[in-house]
């Protein structure tokens, strides 16, 4: 007996079941059969990008220009922006952004430097968002240069390409258990790096390391332009000899000094290299805590993304040693973007109260460490989970909003609500179905390059609007 199906009979089988599917969907269009829990595709369902959630993100060609005069405007006009469109500060809160005021106007009054700390989970990673905020402010108020930098980051960084001989090994506090180090000290990126085990003894045995840096010609047009490196490190444990290379021509040759505590080496150029190569020899590494890419004077703005992190790890480091790193340069403005690592895990109203509690004791820190400095709170994003055949937005989203907004206000510093300037409840779902190229990735979490550039756009007006109402538009 033939035993082999037909392709013919195979055709028809399956036809038959599209047919019954199709009948199912006409007659049942909300998805269910009532009285029963067997649930069936909707039709929208065939017709959006939902089904792709496990695709990559399509590459995106990235606009790396910024008109100011497309973020400025009449000040009454940015006075009236939604809520969800600028910074929301407790309603007897006047204190807005004057102390990054008087600090912008102290550079442009006496020169000097300024930083700008981003920090942020993975939804900033790559310098995504950061770039286009940095831009803002060096075109707007001078500086230049892609900020800081890890020695070994987790993706590459759209502002400056790196390379690394492979010896290096990348340490976090925000990371597994595994990831850490004892002495939970890492500078202000929460992650440092070194190309001799941190818990390995001091050999006999010269080590060498290297890193290689080029200016990215994606990048907005300031980051590609440096004239000032800086190599932060700490707990040398023997003197270790630096080279610095600028388009494979020695620079200059160092010695580093033995440090139980945070040091830095500084290299002023006269102009912009194609490529930096730094070389290490010596006994032991230091703690790398990152390169900083900057010019002489003027505003740098520091990507700090911090994979997974939900951003209360900052109180569980060494306090003393994050609050020196922070110290060593004037900080004008720090920005906390987090909250998304947080959405999926709290359950109920007393663990979101619990982060929120934990976020309000980030910032009280922020506030001590630096004292001269403004914090503006970036609440999440909108992000969704798939349910049946669909995607909606987290059940504890707008809490976690909530919590968040409540923390800023009761510590008297800025909130600037994502989820609100994306338009709320589903608006993921949105930007992923209804634009097209999408606005965020098939994760239904993270933004592609053109979501980042619009969100980021939004955060800039919130600033802008913000700084003009408290005087930046009077010359500085």
């Amino acid at each position: 007996m033939d035993s082999q199906v037909k392709p013919t009979r195979a055709l028809f089988l399956m036809g038959g079941i599209a047919v019954a599917i199709g009948l199912l969907m006409l007659l049942f269009p909300l998805g269910k059969i009532p009285g029963t829990a067997f649930k069936i595709p909707q039709w929208s369902s065939l017709w959006t990008s939902g089904g792709k959630s496990g695709g990559p993100v399509e590459p995106q060609p990235v606009d790396t220009v910024l008109n100011l005069d497309d973020l400025a405007g009449d000040l009454n006009a940015l006075k009236s922006l939604p809520e969800g469109n600028r910074l929301q500060y407790e309603p007897s809160d006047s204190s807005g952004l004057k102390k990054l005021v008087r600090a912008l106007r102290r550079v442009a009054r006496e020169g000097g430097s300024l930083r700008v700390l981003h920090f942020g989970d993975s939804q900033i990673e790559g310098d995504r968002m950061t770039s286009l905020l940095r831009e803002y402010f060096q075109k707007r108020f001078g500086g230049e240069g892609p900020s800081i930098q890890p020695v070994f980051p987790f993706v590459p960084n759209f502002s400056l390409q790196h390379t690394a001989s492979s010896n290096w090994t990348r340490y976090t506090h925000f990371g597994p258990p595994s990831a850490r180090v004892a002495s939970k000290q890492y500078g202000i990126q929460g992650l440092m790096a070194r190309f001799t085990p941190a818990d390995r003894p001091i050999g006999t045995d010269t080590l060498r390391a290297w890193l290689e840096f080029r200016p990215s010609n994606v990048a907005y047009s300031h980051a590609r332009s440096f004239r000032k490196i800086t190599f932060s490190y700490g707990n040398l444990r023997a003197p270790l000899t630096v080279r610095l290379y600028a388009n494979d021509t020695l620079h200059s040759v160092r010695t580093l000094s033995e440090t139980t505590g945070i040091d830095s080496e500084t290299w002023r150029l006269t102009s912009t290299p194609r490529k930096i190569r730094i070389e290490f020899e010596g006994l032991d590494s230091p703690d790398a805590h990152g390169i900083s890419f900057d010019g002489n004077r003027g505003v740098s703005v520091d990507n700090i993304a911090m994979r997974g992190a939900a951003g209360v790890t900052f109180s569980s480091m060494d306090r003393k040693h994050f609050g020196m790193a922070l110290g060593r340069e004037p900080v004008g403005l720090i920005l906390l973007q987090f909250g998304g690592n947080a959405v999926p895990h709290v359950k109920d109203q007393a663990a979101v109260d619990r982060f929120g509690r934990s976020i309000a004791l980030q910032i009280r820190l922020f506030q001590q460490w630096c004292p001269d400095a403004d914090i503006v709170l970036i609440g999440p994003s909108d992000m969704c989970r798939k349910v049946d055949l669909t995607y909606e937005t987290f059940p504890n989203l707008e809490n976690v909003r909530d919590a968040l907004k409540k923390a800023a206000f009761e510590e008297g510093v800025g909130y600037f609500d994502t989820y609100a300037f994306m338009g709320g409840v589903g608006s993921m779902r949105r930007w992923v179905e209804e634009v097209n190229p999408p606005l965020a990735g098939p994760d239904y979490i993270h933004f592609t390059p053109k979501g980042a550039r619009k969100a980021g756009e939004g955060i800039l007006r919130a600033l802008e609007a913000q700084l003009q109402n408290d005087g930046v538009d009077a010359p500085l």
